[in-house]
């Protein structure tokens, strides 16, 4: 009678023993990605953006109906960390930008606002989001002294605080000199 439950219960072991390695090899089947950019396999995406999955930041920025995408000038998607860290940037050549949008509606919050902002969260979700680009050797990203001056309009899509400090922003912004439309995505 012992050896009968020992016999079964080395059997219910080898099957829970079976279960857990497939289970686990299908976890690292199905989170490869993440997995792999623990060790170094992940690579940046460098200009690999195409116009039609651009089109978010314009409408994100309220100007997609009155504006059109004439060419990608730069992107780079860097890889996602198991926590979502990341860094996005683009470099959009648009058509025109729509001024009608600055326009301050009551009942509606700005999407737009011609810098320099002096917010003191604004200017520093411009200070980050300039330095994570030069933080990941994108020279063609504005400097924050630049993106927060007369010439170029701002749009916060979203800032992400901890202790009243951004942790995480998305900012597009339009430099009225060049006509390029910049967007940021940010997580730290």
């Amino acid at each position: 009678m012992k050896k009968q439950i020992m016999k079964h219960l080395r059997f219910l072991l080898d099957v829970i023993g079976a279960v857990s390695l497939v289970a686990f090899a299908a976890f690292v089947v199905l989170n490869f990605q993440q997995v792999s950019g623990l060790i170094g396999v992940q690579r940046p995406k460098v200009d690999q953006l195409t116009p039609k999955r651009a089109m978010f930041v314009l409408n994100w920025g309220n100007i997609g109906e009155k504006a059109k995408i004439d060419k990608i000038m730069h992107s780079y998607e860097s890889p996602r960390s198991l926590t979502g860290d990341h860094l996005d940037a683009y470099c959009i050549k648009i058509d025109n930008f729509p001024d009608s949008v600055l326009k301050v509606d009551e009942g509606r919050p700005q999407e737009w606002s011609q810098a320099p902002v002096t917010e003191r969260i604004l200017k520093v979700a411009v200070e980050l989001s300039s330095n994570a680009a030069a933080s990941d050797g994108l020279k063609w990203f504005p400097k924050a002294t630049d993106l927060n001056s007369d010439r170029f309009y701002l749009s916060f899509h979203q800032i992400v605080l901890h202790d009243q400090f951004p942790t995480a922003v998305q900012l597009i912004a339009y430099d009225r000199k060049e006509k390029l439309l910049y967007y940021l995505s940010y997580k730290t």
